[in-house]
């Protein structure tokens, strides 16, 4: 932050930045106060109290605009519509700060279409525009793209940070204790493990449980294609987690380290079904899934492909 700080107070902003780091570090807030800044005028900071300010704090400030994916379909992608509409936005002067300021939320789903529209006119800006995009899987985005973008890196917040934001949400120190374990670095993941996390977990060892036969594998492939890439993420994360227990178990190490403890039994039958080895491999094969589907791979065929070797890893 102090970088771009000093970067407003010489008013030599790049027109085009790139907030790299995992969900849930503050990216997006980091970006926001940044397009507050330059909107004001009044660098390094903000003043709070000019007519540019009031309008953003409202929400309706004319020359700041956000574009995110399309969270109506089941794989979230920004579409070249969405930038079309923008840069017909862009065309038009300033109303009120004398430039313009855009945040792209998830730079990773743009669709092709929309990546290479977006390159154009980030080849050519007309006027004063800033683009703050943000991304959690850089390699999703266009090497072009990226070419044109002063890229900043966003590390993971520290565990204690975590425990202290998720007290302030109101989660009592021990729960938050247990899931800043396991939140690696993110209060949006730590958030959204304690929102989903019996349905999901239910869903994760039950499909350890499962024999995935062909029936099985569509129906389940069904079922968690419904639910949409976010929580299917989520799902690979608790699948990880049972599996790390599992191993934990049939390794006979400590059982003060896992995470599920009120599952512990039902992670003891997996044992029975399960080797050590086979353990190892089937968490390799979750690691490359989330891999696949951090990017805008098809989640059905990449939920089918998971199934299908896991099956064949047994």
């Amino acid at each position: 932050m102090a970088d771009l700080q000093a970067l407003l107070a010489k008013d030599k902003m790049p027109h085009a930045l790139l907030f790299v780091g995992i969900e849930g570090i503050g990216k997006g807030l980091v970006a926001q106060v940044l397009a507050k800044a330059l909107l004001c005028g009044q660098p390094p900071q903000p003043c709070d109290h000019c007519n540019s300010c009031q309008r953003f704090n409202e929400h309706n400030h004319p020359d700041f605009y956000v574009v995110a994916p399309d969270e109506s379909k089941v794989n979230k992608v920004i579409r070249i519509d969405q930038i079309r509409s923008l840069q017909a936005k862009l065309a038009m002067s300033p109303y009120m700060s004398g430039r313009q300021v855009v945040i792209i939320e998830e730079a990773d789903t743009l669709n092709e279409a929309a990546m290479n529209a977006l390159l154009k006119t980030l080849e050519e800006p007309t006027g004063d525009v800033v683009f703050i995009l943000l991304t959690a899987h850089k390699e999703a985005i266009l090497p072009t793209i990226l070419s044109r973008c002063t890229q900043i890196y966003f590390g993971p917040l520290a565990k204690e940070d975590v425990i202290y934001l998720l007290e302030q949400e109101g989660i009592s120190a021990s729960e938050a204790q247990r899931v800043a374990n396991i939140a690696n670095g993110s209060i949006t993941k730590g958030k959204s493990f304690l929102a989903d996390e019996a349905n999901l977990r239910q869903l994760a060892l039950n499909f350890c449980n499962s024999s995935l036969t062909p029936k099985e594998i569509w129906g389940l492939t069904d079922q968690l294609t419904t639910l949409g890439k976010a929580q299917v993420e989520l799902w690979g994360q608790y699948l990880l987690l049972i599996l790390r227990d599992a191993m934990l178990i049939n390794g006979r190490l400590t059982t003060k380290l896992i995470y599920n403890q009120d599952i512990i039994k039902d992670i003891e039958l997996l044992t029975m079904k399960y080797s050590l080895e086979q353990l190892l491999r089937e968490m390799a094969l979750v690691e490359d899934f989330l891999k696949v589907i951090s990017t805008n791979a098809d989640l059905s065929r990449a939920l089918q492909n998971l199934m299908l070797k896991w099956r064949e890893e047994r």
